[in-house]
């Protein structure tokens, strides 16, 4: 978590500050309600003066946040606490809304899709919230966080294919299918990119590897967008430009 100002005053040292700020980033805008920051400090176990204590955080956190300069401020509503602060100033909005506008444009407008997730994915600068200690509510937005920035990725992947960009993916895909070996749509991304880039024999095997993988891990057989991308290795049109494989049988693997 960090704050970029030329001004005094900026992330406080004090772990249950540092939630509440938390927290109030994350709902930026938006009331976040003292239940949940009670639930978020304390669990199931408040202290009596939970409602003085927070007026407390709320109280030191404003001393450090608001100026002029800044146009930020914590206001307090009847239920809660909502972070006033201008559109475009915290990363974690900009990344959700860069990922819902890629994801309109992602087969109209592929070339843009990219330059947007590729920006998101640059906010990046490491696991979100990783100092910060997280109570119960923020470990529930870190995972929803990790899992965006999965599907941002899988996004991207998406919006180069639709650029044409398979071979330069391949290597690519065979780092993510191995740091997420459940993660399916990675898994079908390459066995497509493999295709689409003659490699039709790898792509077949490496859908039987994965398909060999979740039957033994998990007990389940390939979703249907893994079948889909072997069916695309089995079947498609081959790539313009790319020369004759040697015979592939035309068998679906089952």
């Amino acid at each position: 978590m960090e704050i970029r100002s030329d001004e005094r005053g900026g992330i406080p040292s004090a772990p249950k500050q540092r939630q509440v700020l938390a927290m109030l980033l994350l709902n930026a805008n938006k009331v976040t309600y003292v239940d949940e920051l009670s639930d978020e400090l304390w669990g199931d176990r408040p202290p009596v003066s939970r409602h003085t204590t927070l007026q407390t955080y709320v109280y030191q956190l404003r001393r450090r946040l608001e100026s002029p300069s800044r146009r930020t401020t914590i206001v307090t509503r009847p239920l809660g606490y909502m972070l006033q602060v201008p559109d475009g100033s915290i990363d974690v909005l900009e990344f959700q809304a860069k990922i819902e506008q890629a994801a309109r444009v992602l087969e109209l407008e592929p070339d843009v899709a990219v330059e947007l997730l590729e920006g998101a994915l640059s906010l990046w600068r490491g696991p979100a919230l990783a100092d910060v200690v997280c109570g119960s509510v923020l470990t529930g937005y870190v995972t929803q966080l990790d899992e965006l920035r999965i599907c941002a990725t899988e996004l991207l992947i998406e919006a180069r294919m639709n650029t044409g960009h398979y071979r330069e993916l391949v290597s690519e895909l065979k780092r993510l299918v191995h740091t997420y070996p459940f993660h399916e749509n990675f898994h079908a991304q390459l066995v497509r990119a493999l295709s689409m880039s003659g490699r039709r024999q790898e792509a077949i095997a490496a859908y039987r590897s994965v398909r060999s993988m979740l039957r033994a891990e998990l007990g389940i057989d390939p979703s249907p967008c893994l079948d889909d991308a072997l069916q695309l290795a089995l079947n498609g049109p081959r790539p313009a430009g790319v020369p004759s494989l040697p015979g592939v049988r035309q068998e679906r693997c089952g």
